[in-house]
């Protein structure tokens, strides 16, 4: 009986599952709209819960799947930034007192880093 004790721990040991340490996102999406006209950067620091386009600060929701960027301008308005993180697919969308306004869709990736 210990024999069969001894292996079994020695099999979980063996076997044990670990638990990925999920590391938070910390960089700068590149993003283009479908029609070509509008590109712009979105620098993301998931620790903080932040994220911004150029001086504007937006609220940062992240979840395994995607990232949600929110802002409030003045008497409601309000601007929704959703972004896929597996396929880079954006959607951005302005709400006006309670109702759907502008959308606009487009792709972003990771910006590459200067060399210099």
């Amino acid at each position: 009986m210990k024999k069969l004790l001894g292996i079994l721990v020695l099999c979980l040991l063996w076997c044990s599952v670990g638990f990925a340490d999920l590391k938070k996102f910390r960089g700068v999406l590149s993003c283009l709209s479908d029609d070509n006209k509008r590109s712009f950067a979105i620098s993301i620091d998931e620790e903080k819960n932040q994220a911004s386009w150029e001086s504007l600060k937006y609220t940062l929701t992240s979840s395994p799947s995607r990232f949600l960027l929110n802002q409030k301008y003045g008497e409601g308005k309000i601007n929704i930034i959703r972004i896929d993180r597996f396929s880079g697919r954006y959607e951005d969308e302005w709400i006006v007192e309670g109702t759907a306004g502008h959308k606009s869709y487009g792709n972003c990736n990771v910006a590459k880093e200067r060399k210099f």
